[in-house]
């Protein structure tokens, strides 16, 4: 719990966690200069660990922390202009970002864990592409929903991960992750681990050619 007053802000949690953050390269890793789109998703990372909350709310406590001055934005963040078009640069690093991670965390023979999720919407989403009905794991029926791909290693740190829609079909997904992991990461020898239902016959079928060992975990 953060008590708040008026004479005051928030700033050793914020300071410790961003250090943090940049002694492990995290600003580095996301783009090599030091640019101000950096310094704010570095804000909303270190935001989320110690605050736990959305975008909007970062925002409304922002005359509580000292966060956002530590990633120089002096003025009152703008959601739109300082949280959504950062992120919007962020989206369009995302394949060099999960690069680097595969170069750091697998090697040839490593351990691939790979699983899907979904997550449901409330409301209208007319204008997407990928919110569509589907199977639903959580059973909130009535909802549209996005299907979610993630890529670990042996120790479940995540290198990867890709956005589907509503309504794919886990075992649809498999070939082209796996395809992706030899062409775009470079790993020509690799186990990869899926469950049951995501690593049918159908599918190992198909993957036998390669050159890889694929697992169903139960």
């Amino acid at each position: 719990m953060y008590c708040y007053s008026t004479t005051s802000k928030e700033l050793g949690a914020s300071q410790t966690i961003l250090k943090l953050a940049q002694d492990l390269g995290l600003d580095r890793l996301l783009y090599s200069r030091n640019e101000t789109w950096v310094k704010l998703v570095m804000a909303m990372v270190v935001g989320r660990i110690i605050y736990q909350g959305n975008k909007l709310s970062l925002w409304n406590i922002s005359e509580h922390t000292c966060l956002w001055e530590l990633c120089g934005i002096d003025e009152k963040p703008d959601v739109e202009k300082h949280c959504y078009e950062s992120l919007d640069r962020l989206l369009k690093r995302q394949k060099a970002i999960q690069k680097k991670l595969v170069a750091k965390h697998l090697q040839s023979g490593s351990l691939v864990l790979y699983d899907i999720t979904n997550t449901y919407f409330e409301g209208e989403y007319s204008e997407s592409d990928l919110i569509k009905f589907g199977y639903n794991r959580d059973e909130r029926k009535g909802h549209k929903q996005v299907v979610t791909g993630l890529i670990t290693n042996h120790q479940g740190c995540p290198v990867g991960c890709e956005v589907f829609e509503g309504n794919t079909k886990d075992a649809t997904t498999v070939t082209d992750k796996i395809d992706q992991i030899r062409q775009a990461y470079g790993l020509e020898h690799f186990i990869f681990v899926g469950d049951r239902g995501m690593v049918t016959q159908g599918q190992f079928e198909k993957l036998e050619p390669s050159k890889i060992y694929v697992q169903s975990a139960r």
